[in-house]
């Protein structure tokens, strides 16, 4: 799992090292990131990005 944070607010992500590949980024690369979003309600509201793709 990992995070991303920028200005807006953060998110969690989740994905596999396959698709990552153990490519490194910086807080100056553009990442897309393409899967589905997971929302938790309990015991607090928690959204997550099951990742299928990511493209640098």
């Amino acid at each position: 799992k990992y995070q991303f944070r920028d200005k807006t607010g953060s998110i969690t992500i989740d994905v596999d090292d396959e698709l990552w590949q153990g490519r490194p980024i910086s807080a100056n690369t553009n990442v897309t990131l393409i899967g589905e979003v997971d929302i938790d309600y309990k015991p607090l509201k928690r959204v997550e990005i099951d990742v299928d793709q990511v493209q640098l």
